[in-house]
């Protein structure tokens, strides 16, 4: 995961499953790092619904957050522009 305003990887996991458990572990990585969750978080991630199924678990948990889905890397969707 990276942060686009500071420039900087914020977590790195590498995992032989790209599965749902996987993603809330790189996402909790990213959590216990910052000070508070601002009200505006957004994730960017690729099309894997694995995410989608993430941002439920923690929206459960009381920690809210976007998910902002981009398919591929020519900008062809409304959401990748």
């Amino acid at each position: 995961m990276f942060d686009a305003v500071k420039k900087i990887i914020i977590s790195y996991r590498v995992s032989p499953n790209c599965d749902t458990i996987s993603a809330i572990k790189v996402i909790n990585n990213i959590l216990i790092k910052l000070k508070s969750i601002p009200d505006n978080l957004r994730i960017i991630t690729d099309s894997n619904p694995i995410y989608l199924l993430t941002q439920h678990f923690f929206a459960g948990h009381g920690i809210n957050f976007d998910v902002i889905q981009v398919i591929g890397l020519s900008n062809n969707d409304p959401v990748s522009k």
